[in-house]
């Protein structure tokens, strides 16, 4: 079966989508200022996750910033103006929420789009210049964010376990989902549901500082020891199949999300929450399905 959509309607929703992240970063700044919270790095990132009824957890906030500049560069394409002023909005949104992959992703994304994407040299130009501005801008006007790139690179600052450095927290939660790993089932892996009590064990005996639950940070990881290899190839194959699909079709948009999304996994257990699955099969089967090929027809079911 193979839904086939209307271009014009996924364009529409392509706008209604960065249009909304807009929308969320000027009903942020209201919430600061009617709340007289001072603006801080780390206020910013907490307010996200803890503003009422539109709260997400940065890391999902940038996710969402990123598949929003994967999708206004085709409306930049058509609508310079219009494409331009959403991309500020989406990188932006990226600095705000301080998530340092998603960050990097999104240079891989740059690179990805400016010298395989099938753009005029032009647009091509513009947004290489209109990215490293404001990546410029970032690094240079913000010492926060630069220290959260330091943390990154420097052994010294996550050579313990500090809850309030998630680089150690990072790094303490998957050296316990590797040492689990190891122990575990090689191909079914220990359950789906026994992986929380399995990482705890790990948790209290060797990282007791870490004070509460943390899942792996890694959907590889996850998955390994929930289903072991067989559960893995299984997630795998899913991939790679839509990979070949996009190749196959020249859809170079969805061959870009899928490794995205293959990256990201690498930090986060992205199918595990709503946010993150619910986004991921949105723009994986409607968003970028549809430029596999032109649809003729407002909807056709084959």
């Amino acid at each position: 079966m193979e839904l086939r959509f209307e271009r014009k309607f996924v364009e529409n929703w392509i706008l209604i989508f960065n249009g909304s992240n807009f929308v969320f970063l000027i009903v942020v700044s209201l919430y600061f200022y009617y709340q007289n919270i001072p603006i801080t790095y780390n206020t910013i990132r907490t307010v996200f996750n803890e503003i009422p009824l539109i709260n997400m957890h940065p890391i999902y906030l940038s996710i969402t910033s990123v598949l929003g500049l994967m999708s206004c560069i085709y409306i930049f394409r058509n609508n310079v103006k219009k494409g331009s002023f959403l991309i500020v909005v989406n990188v932006v949104l990226l600095f705000l929420t301080g998530a340092r992959a998603t960050f990097i992703g999104f240079f891989i994304i740059l690179f990805l789009v400016l010298f395989f994407g099938r753009l005029s040299l032009k647009i091509k130009f513009l947004l290489g210049v209109i990215s490293c501005f404001l990546i410029y801008f970032l690094f240079a006007f913000n010492s926060d964010f630069k220290k959260r790139f330091r943390e990154m690179i420097i052994p010294v600052s996550y050579s313990k376990v500090n809850p309030n450095n998630s680089t150690s927290v990072r790094i303490a939660v998957w050296d316990c989902g590797i040492q689990k790993i190891k122990s575990s089932n090689t191909l079914i892996g220990n359950g789906i549901g026994n992986v929380p009590s399995v990482l705890q064990e790990c948790y209290d005996a060797q990282y007791p500082e870490l004070g509460k639950y943390y899942n792996t940070h890694n959907q590889y990881f996850s998955i390994l020891l929930g289903t072991g290899l067989i559960g893995l190839l299984s997630f795998l194959l899913f991939f790679i199949y839509l990979f070949i699909h996009a190749l196959k079709n020249k859809n170079n948009f969805l061959m870009v999300l899928v490794l995205f999304y293959l990256y990201i996994f690498n930090f986060e257990n992205i199918i595990e929450r709503k946010y993150g699955i619910l986004l991921l099969l949105f723009f994986l089967f409607f968003v970028f399905n549809i430029f596999t090929k032109p649809a003729n027809k407002p909807i056709e079911i084959v």
